[in-house]
């Protein structure tokens, strides 16, 4: 897939957000969901026990929404200040996404998203990589996000859902208001005790 393919693809099937996880809830409310990784809404693991309830549990819901075996992109980039051109710091170079070949999208400007918080020359730079999920080959990742040492988010297009996990759990906008319920039955002791669902 090349930059202009995935920009005409998000384009056309998330018209109401940019490719920023932290948006997602907030554009796309009636098909927002979010699991817990830990019990009583524990957010860090503190050992073994817990990194293996995190793991099983991240697993089992990215392989709820799309099967045992699945195409995916996994979408991650990073907060620059712009002047005059991008200097593109690598956050994740450390992290077990340096193994990735990404593909580099335009640059977009924050301003857009919160005109007190971001100037001018505040962007976000967004890149994405094809990856073949099945069960347990995301686990560096995982446990890097759940450490808050990167954020990504995965996107199904045969599905239509997107999975984006955080050090805490797992945002999922889902195709439609029907198979997110559906996930909240499924998944239920797993949801926020919240009114709000966080």
């Amino acid at each position: 897939m090349t930059a202009e393919e995935f920009t005409e693809f998000w384009s056309s099937t998330y018209p109401n957000t940019l490719p920023i996880n932290y948006l997602f809830r907030h554009d796309y409310p009636n098909r927002w969901v979010r699991f817990h990784s830990l019990p009583e809404s524990k957010r860090y693991p503190e050992d073994e026990e817990d990194w293996t309830i995190l793991l099983h549990r991240q697993n089992t819901i990215i392989q709820a929404l799309v099967g045992a075996r699945a195409q995916l992109i996994l979408v991650t980039g990073s907060y620059n200040e712009v002047k005059g051109s991008i200097n593109m710091d690598i956050p994740w170079a450390e992290t077990a996404l340096r193994h990735l070949s990404f593909t580099t999208l335009p640059a977009l400007p924050l301003r857009e998203v919160n005109s007190v918080e971001y100037g001018e020359e505040d962007f976000y730079l967004p890149i994405f990589a094809e990856v073949d999920w099945q069960w347990d080959m995301l686990n560096n990742v995982l446990r890097d996000v759940a450490q808050d040492e990167i954020r990504f988010f995965l996107v199904s297009r045969e599905q239509q859902c997107l999975i984006a996990p955080y050090d805490g759990g797992m945002d999922i906008i889902t195709a439609n208001t029907e198979v997110r319920d559906a996930l909240r039955i499924q998944f239920q002791s797993w949801l926020s005790m919240r009114e709000d669902g966080l």
